[in-house]
């Protein structure tokens, strides 16, 4: 073709052709064979077995043998994705005790989520302990059981088993349960769908006012339906300013009295946060503000150059990332072509690790730089650092950098990262050839600064411990901040 601006428009079309035939033919009940799932299955195994830096650390060798083997009896002659995943897939992985090793689905199947419609379980739930109890209604639908309500049961299984049968498929660090906790009660609808299944009605056993048993009868949400609902709210709504670009990500206020800053943050990886840090910190310097709140509560993690020199404006104590950050391997191989850019995974592997004489491949600068605290705009005042089931990663390492120094008090709940340490630091995809379906997973296992051999199996535990409140959640009003700002109000007095 004499035009190439037409040749590669014509290109265009044909790959967005292909992309919206593919997409139209997908279908989410394909069932794939016995055969083909377990190749998946044992290649998976042996790739956990060959190239993951803590597979028996929690679970012994013999243990997660038997676990390998209990699983894969559990293949039927065909299976859909979700059926492989949640009955054998993401059981196995959470045997091994590592927040960072989790089962993905494939990508298709994930596009093909986002894009559809699907009925689920009415209610968003906050689940805890042996507790469960209504937060708010799918899609702002409206249906007679009220905030705070607790459930004993959902289509004849009490709430306590829902939650554990849930909390054997999700990852966590040790056995800090925590996180896993807080992601149910974050996602609970979609949950309930994948691990017990669509119900068009859900029998409900719950508590009402008076705390007697009753029992109702709810329809499935239909999101066909909620346009219409939406229209019905409309004129009761009232609309919120939509967050700036970044402040999903980290926002910072000071209150009116000046007595306290409001730090909330989501992620150490978005969010402009070099530029975020030294803009804060300018301005409680600036102003001399003398308490400083910090919410790490629904921190995941992210960069570790970046939770380390955030933990920089705040630390009154030199500190290390790690006491040693080490993996096994040199490489991939023979799996590289399974791994998400292997090639380049391969290279970082060789670049930021040196073989030490223990025969482990070691990162040097996190065992042994020692990071001083900043010169220039440091937090002088006291620091409130608010932790829950979420802190985890590298938000755990600030926690553990900064605890126990005199200016700081650590509140909220334990969080979902280990204490003691994890694995991570590069996590890495692999795509599992058949079904496609992804397996997050670690390459290097990272021991915590100054940590302690009693807490192994645990996450930080607050000097200031706040657990959930029903009466909080009935009244729709933040605890654990609310204690925070009181405590700073008293110390004032």
């Amino acid at each position: 073709m004499k035009n190439p601006r037409c040749f590669a428009f014509l290109m265009l079309i044909l790959v967005l052709s292909s992309c919206a035939v593919s997409k139209k033919k997908y279908n989410p009940a394909h069932k794939f064979g016995r055969d083909v799932l377990e190749q998946d299955y044992d290649l998976m195994s042996k790739i956990l077995q060959d190239k993951h830096p803590s597979l028996y650390w929690y679970t012994s060798k013999d243990s997660m043998n038997l676990y390998f083997s209990r699983y894969r009896t559990l293949i039927k002659d065909s299976m859909t994705e979700p059926e492989f995943t949640w009955t054998v897939l993401a059981p196995l992985v959470n045997k091994i005790h590592c927040g960072h090793t989790s089962i993905e689905p494939s990508t298709i199947y994930e596009r093909w989520l986002d894009d559809t419609k699907l009925i689920t379980f009415p209610y968003n739930m906050k689940v805890w302990n042996d507790t469960m109890v209504v937060t708010t209604p799918v899609g702002g639908n409206v249906f007679p059981l009220k905030r705070g309500t607790i459930i004993q049961s959902i289509n004849g299984v009490r709430a306590s088993a829902i939650t554990s049968v849930m909390m054997d498929r999700l990852p966590m660090d040790g056995y800090a349960a925590n996180g896993a906790l807080l992601y149910i009660s974050s996602n609970f609808p979609e949950l309930h769908r994948a691990v017990f299944g669509i119900s068009e009605k859900y029998k409900i056993v719950y508590q009402n006012e008076s705390g007697q048993w009753k029992d109702t009868s709810l329809s499935a949400y239909f999101p066909d339906s909620d346009s219409t609902i939406r229209k019905q709210l409309k004129t009761t709504v009232v609309k919120k300013k939509k967050p700036g670009r970044h402040e999903m990500y980290r926002t910072m206020d000071i209150d009116s009295t000046g007595r306290f800053a409001y730090m909330k943050l989501n992620t150490f990886s978005e969010g402009r946060l070099r530029r975020f840090f030294r803009k804060s910190f300018n301005k409680l310097d600036a102003q001399q503000t003398p308490n400083l709140i910090v919410d790490l509560r629904y921190n995941g993690g992210g960069a570790v150059l970046l939770s380390t020199l955030f933990t920089r404006y705040l630390t009154r104590k030199p500190f290390r990332v790690a006491d040693s950050a080490y993996t096994a391997i040199k490489s991939l191989a023979p799996y590289t072509s399974q791994y998400e850019y292997g090639m380049t995974r391969n290279l970082g592997l060789l670049l930021m690790a040196s073989k030490k004489k223990d025969g482990l491949r070691h990162v040097k600068v996190y065992e042994t730089k020692f990071y001083k605290p900043k010169k220039r705009h440091h937090f002088e005042g006291k620091l409130h650092l608010i932790v829950s089931g979420p802190t985890f990663s590298a938000a755990t390492l600030v926690a553990n950098a900064l605890r126990g120094q005199e200016h700081v008090t650590l509140i909220g709940e334990e969080t979902g990262g280990g204490a003691y340490g994890n694995s991570g630091i590069s996590i890495p995809m692999v795509y599992l050839p058949n079904t496609r379906i992804r397996l997050r997973m670690p390459l290097f296992r990272l021991v915590q600064y100054h940590h302690q051999e009693s807490e192994k199996g645990h996450g930080i535990i607050p000097d200031i411990i706040i657990p959930t409140s029903h009466e909080a959640i009935i009244n729709g009003y933040d605890k654990k901040l609310k204690v925070v700002k009181d405590i700073i109000s008293k110390e004032k007095k």
